[in-house]
This record gives structure tokens, sequence and C-alpha cells, in this order.
């Protein structure tokens, strides 16, 4: 296994076991950004070194502050809060 493959499945478990460990999706995506990880990393297996994953450029403040309030939204809409 490459270094760039080791590295893809370290911030894959990493993700994952932040998805286990979180109380609710807005911590979850407090504790992601904190890492700088994503939640598409925690979804599947690590993809092969041959595969390009886009660089995907750090948010705003702004940005993960309407993210937060609208993962807010939807939560409280789906459990009646």
């Amino acid at each position: 296994m490459s270094g760039t493959e080791q590295e893809s499945r370290k911030r894959h478990l990493a993700a994952r076991v932040l998805a286990s460990q979180a109380e609710n999706a807005e911590e979850l995506a407090v504790l992601l950004d904190m890492l700088g990880l994503s939640a598409a990393e925690g979804l599947a297996e690590p993809r092969p070194e041959d595969v390009a994953i886009p660089a995907q450029p750090r948010r705003s403040i702004a940005e993960r502050e309407a993210a937060r309030t609208l993962s807010s939204t939807l939560l409280g809409a789906a459990t009646g809060h």
C-alpha cells in the first residue's frame, strides 16, 4: 500500500470514528471541519491511487455557519422540534 493509499485509509477511518462518536449531525460537521475531513471520506472505502480525488477548498466561516444553520433546521424539522 502506497503512502497516498495509507493516508486515504487513515482519513476514511477517522471520519468513520467521528461519525460513530458524534451526538448529532451538527456535532459531526464541526468535528470533521476541525480536522479538515469531509463527510464523503467516511462514506466509502478509499479510492485506488490511480483515481484522482478533487481538491476541496476550505469553506469560509460564513459558509460553515450557513451549513450548521441549515443542518439544525433540517434536523429540527425531521425530529419535530
